[in-house]
């Protein structure tokens, strides 16, 4: 479904609230309608704090499931290896990002290779190259055993 990807990152905590207003335009946009849509859409530089029950209300009416923290790391976490492994973002830039969300969603061990891939691409600069393909290597890797979900120590 369109948005899911928006979805995620608002149910985890990744969504800035002054995105919230552009996305529900996006969604009207596509077809998607709800009053509460509409009100996103019309808030000015919103706070999450501010507009996160009624986002939370659009996401409702217009038929999102609601996700589990798991469910919406795992959607988080695909996405960058997704990106990481399409080339859309750096090797560098996006080991980074999932050493973050690691840490965040408490991933398994299966993802800290990014923080000594990201220290290694940080402390080797002759070696940048190599570490990159690795980077890449390791997201298609991961991204190929993600389907069952963010796998998490907590």
């Amino acid at each position: 479904m369109a948005f899911d990807l928006e979805h995620a990152r608002f149910t985890v905590g990744r969504l800035p609230g002054e995105h919230l207003p552009a996305i529900a335009c996006e969604m009207l946009a596509s077809g998607l309608d709800s009053p509460a849509l509409a009100e996103v859409a019309g808030l000015s530089h919103p706070t999450l704090r501010d507009s996160a029950e009624l986002f939370s209300r659009a996401l409702r009416e217009t038929g999102f499931p609601e996700l589990t923290t798991e469910q919406a790391w795992a959607i988080v976490l695909r996405d960058v290896l997704d990106r990481i492994s399409q080339s859309r973002v750096e090797p560098y830039a996006g080991a980074l990002e999932v050493c973050s969300l690691w840490h965040d969603a408490g991933c398994s061990a299966d993802y800290a290779v990014f923080v000594a891939l990201a220290d290694e691409y940080e402390e080797h600069p002759s070696d940048r190259a190599a570490v990159a393909t690795e980077i890449t290597r390791v997201a298609r890797e991961l991204l190929g055993s993600l389907a069952g979900g963010c796998p998490t120590s907590r």
